[in-house]
């Protein structure tokens, strides 16, 4: 590698032509949905609620470094065979990432004459992620500060902190 590529070890100044990392990985993925609304018509009003859930499951087995990567920290220790550092991995472990999203919102459509509406709505996002066997750490900030991990195999939810709280009014 030539300093400043992206390879997986970026102080590398000059290594084997190429990175392994992308292959020989494997990954299986499934996505499970499940949608639900109701609405309801009373006089000028029309109510929508609904949910929305998303069941994410990806079991990987990722080993970026599995045929070994050697650094050299110039063409002269390249020629020497002096190696600074060498990566491996001869024995990955998979991981069983499991995720779970979901929103729910309310919506008042409001008939204010035949050729116009008004239209208000709030929802509320969520997810939660961690690895099925608890070989995974779940880290959170506190003020800027991270706090101690922890792992689990049952999905630690937090509420997004982008858009977790949606409301708006059109007309």
């Amino acid at each position: 590698m030539v300093g400043g590529s992206t390879a997986s070890n970026p102080q590398a100044q000059l290594g084997l032509a190429g990175s392994n990392n992308g292959s020989n990985l494997r990954i299986a993925r499934n996505l499970y949905t499940l949608e639900d609304r109701v609405s309801l018509t009373r006089g000028r009003h029309q109510f929508d609620f609904g949910v929305w859930l998303q069941r994410f499951q990806s079991n990987e087995t990722i080993a970026l470094s599995q045929f070994g990567q050697a650094t050299f920290t110039s063409v002269q220790t390249f020629l020497q065979g002096n190696i600074s550092s060498f990566l491996f991995d001869p024995a990955p472990t998979e991981m069983n990432w499991r995720a779970l999203f979901g929103a729910w919102f309310v919506q008042d459509v409001i008939r204010l004459s035949r050729a116009s509406r008004f239209r208000s709505d709030s929802a509320r996002i969520f997810s939660g992620w961690n690895e099925a066997h608890g070989r995974a750490a779940n880290y959170f900030f506190t003020n800027g500060v991270i706090i101690p991990p922890r792992t689990s195999a049952i999905p630690i939810f937090r509420i997004t902190t982008q858009h977790s709280f949606l409301s708006r009014a059109s007309l």
